[in-house]
């Protein structure tokens, strides 16, 4: 092999080496990789390649090894070398091995559509219960999503149009990562709460949609909407008020909100105070005999 390998860069010995391959010399190859492959500048490829010389001759416990020295060396990040990396797991008979290494494939890479594909078409085990978007996904929409935060408001909006159940979990996970990063007024908080809480009614996690609603309350005790959706959930008193008493106190400060009006009102029905709740619809109609809230809330009601 080449006598003067420290005079080439990484790169340019890893060339040679893969040259010398092809031509046959794989002893010699194998040799330099031994020497090379616990100094610092050691590439990932190199590791791998040694690893699939070694396991060509039988040598599978120490190609292994090599692989698992790599790991704790230095995890391996490139998406080529981790697809090696499984490929040889996969042919030592080491599935939990390949299966670490393709849930780390997913969550680094999967949003690039051709690791996607070779995923799917290894079949290695466990990779039918890997998540549909991937963590690297997730944060740079993360990020974007800090950089304007609002624009969380206007794909919630378009999911409440044309609900993708991806889309849903996708906004929700990189909704939570840019609400712990981003400083926001008052009024901002306050919309970006009920766009999660939005979002997690879409996804029917009512426990996430209380969570997101009394946050937004805690900075701001009026917001209609996010009173609204404490009356789609079930009360849990470690979490904060009644949805009832939520409802009341921002009806009495905006008594010209219907939606607020009806939720109460409705909350009160299905709360069992039925009384109570028709005589609330009662006086409203009195008040407000034609407003088209309170008509189809007296159906409901009916019905």
């Amino acid at each position: 092999m080449n006598e003067n390998a420290s005079q080439l860069t990484v790169e340019e010995r890893l060339i040679e080496l893969c040259n010398a391959c092809n031509e046959g010399q794989l002893a010699g190859v194998e040799l330099e990789l031994h020497q090379w492959h616990r100094q610092r500048d050691c590439p990932d490829a190199a590791l791998v390649l040694l690893a699939a010389l070694l396991s060509r001759r039988g040598k599978h416990d120490d190609a292994a090894q090599v692989l698992q020295y790599a790991e704790r060396a230095m995890p391996v990040r490139d998406a080529s070398m981790m697809m090696a990396m499984i490929c040889v797991f996969t042919l030592l008979d080491m599935p939990e091995a390949a299966g670490k290494q393709v849930r780390r494939l997913h969550a680094r890479h999967g949003h690039l559509p051709y690791v996607a594909q070779w995923i799917g078409s290894m079949k290695i085990t466990g990779s039918e219960s890997l998540p549909d978007q991937s963590d690297a996904i997730i944060s740079q929409l993360s990020r974007e999503l800090c950089e304007t935060p609002l624009v969380l408001c206007s794909l919630t909006a378009a999911m409440k149009v044309a609900p993708n159940e991806q889309h849903i979990d996708a906004l929700r996970h990189a909704g939570n990562l840019m609400m712990h990063r981003v400083s926001l007024s008052i009024d901002m908080e306050t919309e970006l709460c009920r766009s999660m809480a939005d979002l997690a009614l879409l996804a029917e996690d009512e426990a996430d949609a209380r969570r997101w609603a009394h946050r937004g309350l805690k900075v701001n005790p009026l917001a209609a909407h996010l009173a609204i959706v404490l009356s789609q959930v079930e009360d849990h008193a470690y979490m904060g008020p009644a949805a009832r008493d939520v409802l009341a106190k921002v009806n009495e400060a905006k008594p010209a909100y219907p939606d607020v009006h009806a939720a109460l009102i409705r909350r009160e029905f299905f709360d069992g105070d039925t009384q109570v709740a028709r005589m609330r619809l009662t006086n409203w109609l009195e008040t407000e005999p034609s407003n088209p809230t309170a008509l189809r809330l007296r159906k409901e009601i009916a019905a």
